[in-house]
């Protein structure tokens, strides 16, 4: 006896290694698999459930879906669920609110597309400043700070050896803002202020 099998002068059939190919294998229904069953018989298995996935369970393999933050399709593709990701997901991390965040405000990063408080400010409609006096006069126009006829001003001393009080502060068309004191304040004297854009 030669071929596939061997037979010895018992009786005894033995099957050549590598000889059962799959062309000599009963027909398997379409989608199915072989896997070890009962007392590790082999056993076909259907595994073609649209869109599930085998997993072992410690005994056997199962065909199962995919449940829960995520689900699969039977294209592989795996799509997270609505509200799934909460803040506990989400690892720690550092965030560069320039380049990730749009329309929105970020106060402590200086505004959307900002880096400084300044700019925050600005975006809100709010300048703030202050203007160090030479003692030579008691109407004090600033420099260029942004302002319009459209913006409220409040200015008060930070320093004021002279004890004087600010009787008005308007903001001007042209940026500035003028200032005007009860009487000549010393030099070295200050006077902060803070605009407020009314529209």
């Amino acid at each position: 006896v030669t071929g596939d099998v061997a037979l010895d002068n018992t009786g005894a059939v033995t099957i050549a290694d590598d000889a059962v190919t799959t062309a000599k294998l009963a027909n398997i229904t379409r989608g199915a698999i072989l896997v070890g069953g009962a007392f590790n018989a082999p056993t076909v298995y259907d595994a073609k459930t649209d869109g599930q996935i085998l997993v072992g369970n410690g005994t056997d393999v199962r065909s199962v879906a995919v449940v829960g933050d995520v689900t699969l399709d039977n294209t592989g593709a795996v799509t997270i669920a609505d509200d799934a990701v909460t803040n506990a997901k989400i690892a720690n991390a550092t965030i560069n609110l320039t380049s990730k965040v749009t329309g929105a405000l970020q106060i402590q990063n200086g505004g959307t597309g900002g880096n400084t408080n300044l700019s925050a400010r600005t975006n809100l409609g709010i300048i703030s400043g202050s203007v160090i006096l030479d003692g030579t006069s008691s109407t004090i126009v600033t420099s260029v700070v942004g302002v319009d006829t459209s913006y409220i001003v409040t200015a008060t001393f930070s320093v004021n050896s002279s004890q004087k009080y600010i009787i008005t502060a308007i903001a001007n068309n042209n940026g500035t803002i003028t200032i005007k004191t009860s009487g000549l304040p010393a030099n070295g004297d200050r006077i902060s202020f803070i605009a407020i854009d009314s529209n």
